[in-house]
């Protein structure tokens, strides 16, 4: 018995008219005259989460972030019920790769990128700066970042394209970034490469004071985007955008990013 016979098998074990039914809704679903689930496109088969606070992350076992419940906005607008997997940024990025059909709901644009995914909607602006430990060589400008001897990164991170771009030293990278602004803390780097958000976020976090890490040198401009595989469609991909346009109409997004310290666009 194949699949289609045992999803369409009648209550009498008729395999012969399943199977005829079966071809009719194949021939429809071809010529376009079988609309999905209120009008949708086809529903992703993965939705993934790249896993950097305060984007997305876990506490516990609660996922929580901006973009995370952004995320979870969008599907139920849509009416939808995927689950959405929180990955490290490599792992995310791998599974954008391998398509079969796969949004992720932010990942930064770097020209490394461009053909790498498809561009859905931009959900956040921020910047790549240097950070330092207040009382320890500061990377204030460019020249001073690059005496610095070891800067914390992330793996298969734009902030870590950013550095490799400018020469800067020697790069330490982790998949974490809270690893990373532990590494500073205790004083096994010299400079932690993030953005406002993210080291915003891990001070809180660890009740840091408001000039314990300074913020040095900007590296590069960030946005982040909700992004999809080559092979997601057009019908999905223009969904999603108005969906995410609609919680930027109505006021969703940005409570979401005030509640996660979020620069806003």
């Amino acid at each position: 018995m194949n699949s289609t016979e045992s999803l369409w098998r009648s209550p009498s074990g008729g395999a012969r008219r399943s199977s005829g039914l079966a071809l009719i809704l194949f021939s429809l679903s071809g010529a376009g005259l079988l609309a999905s689930p209120r009008g949708f496109a086809e529903e992703p088969a993965r939705i993934v989460c790249p896993e950097i606070q305060p984007y997305c992350y876990r506490n516990g076992a609660e996922p929580l972030g901006f973009v995370y419940e952004l995320g979870e906005e969008i599907l139920r607008r849509l009416g939808r019920n995927t689950s959405i997997e929180i990955q490290p940024l490599a792992r995310a990025q791998h599974s954008l790769r391998e398509g079969k059909g796969t949004i992720a709901l932010w990942l930064g644009r770097i020209p490394e990128r461009e053909k790498s995914v498809t561009w859905i909607v931009p959900i956040s602006n921020d910047a790549f700066h240097v950070f330092t430990l207040k009382g320890k060589p500061d990377a204030s400008t460019l020249e001073r970042a690059k005496e610095l001897k070891v800067l914390a990164a992330t793996i298969s991170g734009a902030n870590y394209v950013a550095a490799k771009r400018l020469e800067l030293g020697h790069l330490e990278t982790t998949a974490s970034e809270e690893a990373n602004g532990r590494k500073l803390l205790a004083g096994r780097v010299d400079g932690w490469i993030s953005t406002r958000a993210v080291a915003g976020s891990f001070a809180l976090r660890h009740k840091l004071g408001p000039d314990q890490i300074v913020q040095g040198v900007k590296l590069a401009d960030f946005t982040a985007y909700i992004v999809a595989s080559p092979d997601v469609d057009e019908k999905t991909v223009a969904d999603w955008r108005k969906a995410y346009e609609s919680t930027v109409r109505d006021g969703f997004a940005k409570r979401v990013m005030n509640k996660y310290g979020i620069p806003e666009r």
